[in-house]
């Protein structure tokens, strides 16, 4: 058996593209993917399930874009803007990837596993939300309710 392997000094790219990062911690990607993309999906389904088929439809509707920006720049941006960069650039990009009129993305298929999703997406944003501003993020809460009346 052979000493372990390190990084190569050089890095072999095999495309080259602007959104394309090499990073030796993907810790702070994920974390702004899973509270803004993902997060932002399940309090689609918690607030709007039943009332539209798809996100883009959701999104077609001036009141319920409006919350879902209100949702992502005022409850969970914040919660991440002050330790992780480019979280608003972030939520720019994907609130333009959910308004994407060729995903067809069906609220139902989103649901699935919603409760699971919710204790993983949600509520760790809604406790950083409280103990950062001490209040309740009311989006976030609202989104949640279905999850306590069960």
């Amino acid at each position: 058996m052979g000493a372990a392997k390190s990084r190569p000094a050089k890095t072999l790219k095999l495309f080259d593209h602007p959104a394309q990062r090499l990073a030796d911690d993907i810790a702070p990607y994920f974390l702004r993917k899973v509270r803004i993309l993902n997060g932002t999906h399940t309090a689609m389904v918690g607030k709007f399930l039943g009332q539209f088929e798809t996100v883009q439809k959701l999104l077609e509707d001036r009141a319920a874009a409006r919350w879902i920006r209100d949702l992502m720049y005022e409850e969970i941006v914040p919660t991440l803007a002050y330790r992780l960069d480019l979280v608003a650039p972030f939520a720019d990009e994907t609130y333009d990837r959910y308004r994407n009129p060729y995903t067809n993305h069906k609220l139902a298929d989103i649901a699935k596993g919603h409760a699971d999703k919710a204790k993983v997406r949600l509520e760790p944003t809604r406790q950083e939300y409280e103990k950062l501003f001490g209040k309740a993020p009311k989006r976030i809460v609202e989104a949640m309710k279905p999850l306590a009346a069960k």
